[in-house]
């Protein structure tokens, strides 16, 4: 277990094993489409899940 505080500090580490997750993790709504479809994961994806999740909050709360 890690907590990371300050990003200054922080190195990268390599993993010694997977991360244990058996399959795709997440909300299936926010994932990308290309990610659903098993494509390689890119960049891309992570920005078009954001992209969900933005336009998730936009439609659902007023302000």
């Amino acid at each position: 277990r890690a907590f990371l505080i300050d990003l200054d500090l922080a190195i990268k580490a390599q993993r010694e094993s997977a991360s244990g997750a058996k399959g795709k993790t997440g909300t299936r709504a926010f994932m990308a489409i290309g990610a659903l479809l098993g494509e390689q994961h890119s960049f891309m994806h992570d920005l078009e899940s954001f992209f969900w999740v933005l336009f998730w909050i936009c439609i659902h709360y007023d302000g």
